[in-house]
């Protein structure tokens, strides 16, 4: 039998944003562990140009795209080189921390 952590007193409430684009990753996931995950997890908003991580950082942390787009970029000689788009629903940097290796 599995169960959910209680929820301590003084947690934060869930940002509902978080929980819905959780739910719909992890959706058919015991709700207990969607809420655990929501509860450790940090909403984190960004503006156009915003850089969200650099390569060769700490791979310490994954991140799930809620509303908008995240651009992977790399530096060239012809400027700036777009590698991949990330869009609602869709989770980056999580090679790096589950390799435990930095950005690439």
């Amino acid at each position: 039998m599995t169960s959910a952590s209680p929820v301590p007193p003084d947690a934060a409430p869930i940002d509902p944003r978080l929980a819905d684009g959780l739910d719909r990753m992890l959706g058919g996931i015991d709700p207990g562990f969607v809420a655990d995950v929501a509860r450790v997890a940090r909403l984190r908003e960004l503006r156009s140009g915003d850089v969200l991580v650099r390569e060769g950082e700490a791979g310490d942390a994954a991140f799930l795209v809620l509303a908008g787009r995240l651009r992977a970029t790399a530096a060239s000689d012809d400027g700036d080189r777009v590698l991949s788009d990330a869009c609602p629903g869709e989770m980056v940097g999580e090679l790096a921390l589950l390799a435990h290796s930095p950005r690439s």
